[in-house]
């Protein structure tokens, strides 16, 4: 069961399989606690979640006690499920004190009972018509100045601000806010922090090294973080590389793929991958500079490892297609330009696909190669046509053994049950009758004696008796010999082997 929240206090319990959990919504109506309910999401009002955090605060962030506040106003865990006290302590752990939404402060008769706005140490963000709170300027330059000699959390301690009421989440960004301000201001005056030399050169010279890569626009550090912006050149020369997939483009290209996040990869995979309905690039292509060899051979490399890979994906796929698009595949091979290196022969490119040489001539010489497949799917055809009319004979429905039996008669054919069982399966003929299974079988078999107290085994007795007695019943026709048997159960005098 996967559990998440979309906002503080409103969680969602989504569909995984067999554990899906959906509420009902019908128990929550009439409960004063919920503001919200449909299927999937269930919303707490913002007096409650403030009551459940209180709790959950004074009593050591013990998750027992919003279990039992829960249980107190009908949300037990047999309603809202057994993760939901679980996600409302996390919850209170990463975003603190529930802050009241924008129309909640505006109704008449609400009262402020957060502890950082009431401190001043946070405010509504913008200017009171935000749903969230933000840190207060003064509080915000104070946390600065005596940052990294003291902890952030140590610091609200200080401003009388409890950092339960604060949050884990809020107290990550406000810190990794001042450490960037603080490297940011270092990097402008040209003053390092103690053990950032080597990282500073190290920066200086891979921008050096973007800057110069031909298919590179623009390599700029911004907020202590490099932007790298590519030409279209390199969308354009990338295109035929796409199936290798982005990261080893850029590997090709000599770039680093950690420099790019994963929404800047996603839109130049689209780039590349749509690339050929753009325009080609006007313009002289990169001179002959060593990064630019260097970049030609190892995309020439990559190129004949794709195109290898491609003739083997072809190659897997032959045995199993038809003679028309075998010969299709031949005729393309056949008519494939000579390769300038001599490297993809024609000898080559089948050995790759796992092709035979006398196969692919035979296929491209031979006009009546594999008309046996045709003269097969042909034959069945017509052997569709017959069974399709015993069938319908009558209006009757027939099984497989029927239609084997009926056959000779209607049609003057005769086909293998065998043969009548693959054409059917083939043109998806179905029949509800069913052939007789064993274990079936002889489930019923023991259903219908068990009342008697007479094993399987005593009731093929009983039924060799009967035969011998030339009553013409077997084992097989269970509804006959259960009335065979209840004869015999009710006349005695007869005695029976075994």
């Amino acid at each position: 069961m996967t559990v998440g929240t979309r906002h503080p206090g409103a969680f969602f319990i989504a569909e995984n399989g067999e554990n899906a959990m959906f509420y009902q919504t019908e128990k929550f109506r009439n409960n004063p606690c919920v503001s919200f309910v449909d299927y999937s999401k269930l919303e707490l009002t913002t007096e409650f979640r403030i009551q459940l955090f209180n709790t959950w605060k004074a009593n050591g962030k013990d998750e027992d006690a919003i279990t039992e506040l829960l249980t107190d106003n009908n949300l037990g865990s047999d309603l809202t499920g057994r993760k939901f006290a679980a996600n409302l302590s996390r919850t209170f752990e990463k975003n603190g004190y529930p802050v009241a939404d924008r129309l909640e402060r505006k109704q008449e008769g609400f009262v402020e009972t957060n502890p950082l706005v009431l401190s001043g140490a946070y405010v509504y963000a913008g200017k009171g018509n935000g749903n969230g709170i933000t840190m207060s300027d003064g509080l915000k330059e104070r946390i600065q100045a005596g940052y990294p000699e003291k902890g952030i959390k140590e610091m609200f301690t200080e401003n009388s601000v409890d950092p339960a009421d604060v949050g884990s989440i809020r107290i990550e960004r406000i810190e990794n806010e001042i450490k960037k301000k603080k490297q940011d201001e270092a990097e402008r005056n040209r003053v390092t922090l103690p053990g950032d030399e080597k990282k500073l050169d190290e920066k200086e010279r891979q921008l050096k090294r973007l800057s110069d890569n031909p298919y590179v626009s623009k390599a700029e550090e911004k907020w202590s973080e490099i932007k790298i912006t590519m030409s279209e050149r390199f969308y354009e020369d990338a295109y035929p590389l796409f199936p290798l997939g982005i990261n080893k483009i850029l590997e090709i290209y000599g770039i680093d793929p950690e420099l790019f996040s994963r929404n800047t990869f996603s839109y130049m995979s689209a780039k590349i991958f749509n690339h050929d309905q753009r325009p080609a690039v006007s313009g002289r292509k990169p001179g002959p500079s060593p990064q630019v060899l260097e970049i030609g051979f190892a995309r020439a490399d990559a190129m004949d490892r794709l195109i290898e890979v491609q003739f083997i994906e072809i190659g897997r796929s032959f045995e199993g297609i038809k003679v028309n698009q075998k010969r299709r595949i031949c005729s393309w091979i056949d008519g494939l330009p000579l390769d300038p290196q001599g490297y993809y022969t024609k000898g080559k490119i089948l050995e790759l696909m796992g092709i035979k040489r006398s196969t692919y001539y035979e296929i491209l010489e031979n006009e009546n190669y594999g008309m046996s497949e045709k003269r097969l799917a042909d034959q069945d055809e017509l052997d569709y046509g017959i069974i399709k009319t015993v069938m319908d004979y009558k209006g009757f429905e027939k099984g497989i053994r029927q239609i084997y039996m009926l056959m000779p008669r209607i049609t003057s054919c005769h086909m293998s049950m065998n043969r009548i069982r693959r054409i059917m399966r083939r043109y998806g003929m179905r029949t509800t009758i069913r052939r007789p299974h064993g274990h079936r079988k002889g489930a019923l078999l023991h259903s219908d004696y068990a009342e008697f107290g007479i094993t399987v085994t005593r009731a093929r007795s009983i039924s060799a008796l009967l035969l011998r007695n030339s009553l013409k019943m077997t084992d097989s026709c269970s509804q006959c010999l259960r009335g065979a048997i209840q004869l015999i159960m009710r006349h005695a005098s007869l005695s029976f082997p075994g």
